[in-house]
């Protein structure tokens, strides 16, 4: 569990942008209604980003699991042809937005840096249960007082969505 508490930490330190990347630039600019803004950007994230997981191989053989080196933060699949795929962990927003793929901490990182661009109170929500862990995002609605789920990962960029991963998941919620 450690590992990744820690993981999400430096995630959330690192969840910073000086300026809209280009690749979202003019969802970020969208005017409107607060919900309507978070709902743009959110719902961009899944058209724009590429979701890295299961790997895909040539003749549509789906690998799950790779091997990882901590020191390039690359994991790299094996297909059943013996071909290869690597995938490079991104450590900022920066990055991620560069690549444009990822998995759902990435995904996370990258909408919470935009949401906190703009001006919009968000916060990293880290779900955990042996065997599973899933990162996501809350928004602030001043108008509603209350937090909003927006999960970057889901086909439309859920908003709204509520995960139910049972009585022995721990959530760590961190702004």
């Amino acid at each position: 569990m450690g590992k990744y508490l820690t993981s999400f930490k430096k995630r959330l330190a690192t969840a910073r942008i000086l300026r809209p990347p280009k690749v979202l630039a003019r969802e970020m600019a969208t005017k409107g209604s607060w919900p309507h803004r978070v709902r743009t950007v959110t719902e961009a994230f899944p058209k724009k980003f590429t979701f890295f997981h299961p790997v895909k191989c040539p003749g549509g053989a789906l690998v799950k699991r790779g091997t990882w080196n901590p020191r390039t933060r690359t994991e790299t699949y094996t297909c059943p042809d013996k071909t290869k795929k690597k995938f490079i962990r991104s450590k900022t927003p920066g990055e991620f937005f560069r690549r444009k793929y990822g998995r759902c901490s990435e995904f996370a990182q990258g909408l919470h840096a935009a949401l906190k661009y703009m001006g919009i109170k968000s916060r990293m929500v880290l779900a955990y249960k042996p065997g599973f862990d899933h990162v996501w995002v809350e928004a602030w609605n001043p108008r509603a007082k209350k937090w909003i789920r927006v999960d970057p990962t889901m086909k439309k960029g859920a908003y709204g969505y509520t995960w139910h991963l049972g009585p022995k998941a721990r959530y760590f919620k961190g702004t």
